[in-house]
């Protein structure tokens, strides 16, 4: 095992484009009433965890959604997700890997360490939820994505969720 390899015991998830999508959490609302112990007073009272994420395919793009357990609009919290493009007739370093950064205003869109234009995504943005909406051609029309989120504060991670892997079906 390497430190840049992914492992997990996930199951695949299938999207088809144009149908319905699929929950990558479940409900974690509970998970989120108990801090994580290593949380000084200041990062718990900052905390921001992510209750849900949702994804589905339409009109060529990924739409994902992320739903948050407080406004982070009013902290210093900031909430990041990836978003790996694969596919097998290409190599994998070859691929597009998008890093989406969200501040309290404003967003960073980057594609390893290039920063990508604001409108190559679409975003809409809520109190307690973010759709990004991501244009599969950006991702090197994958195959498969490789995708995952978190929640931060300065540099202390507050809340991350585990990796999926999701395969785009006809």
């Amino acid at each position: 095992m390497r430190t840049n390899e992914l492992y997990g015991d996930f199951p695949m998830i299938n999207l088809k484009p144009n149908h319905s999508g699929s929950f990558l959490t479940f409900d974690r609302q509970e998970d989120l009433t108990v801090f994580p112990e290593q949380l000084n007073a200041e990062e718990q009272t900052s905390f921001v965890g992510i209750e849900e994420r949702y994804v589905s395919i339409e009109n060529k793009e990924i739409v994902y959604s992320i739903k948050l357990s407080r406004p982070f609009s009013e902290t210093a919290v900031g909430v990041s997700t990836f978003i790996f493009g694969y596919r097998q007739d290409r190599p994998f370093k070859d691929m597009p890997k998008l890093h989406i950064k969200f501040g309290s205003i404003e967003h960073q869109v980057l594609d390893q360490d290039k920063i990508l234009p604001l409108e190559s995504i679409k975003v809409e943005r809520n109190l307690k939820e973010i759709i990004i909406r991501v244009p599969l051609d950006l991702l090197g029309n994958p195959q498969y994505i490789l995708t995952s989120a978190n929640t931060y504060l300065g540099n202390v991670p507050l809340d991350w969720i585990s990796w999926r892997t999701l395969k785009i079906s006809d």
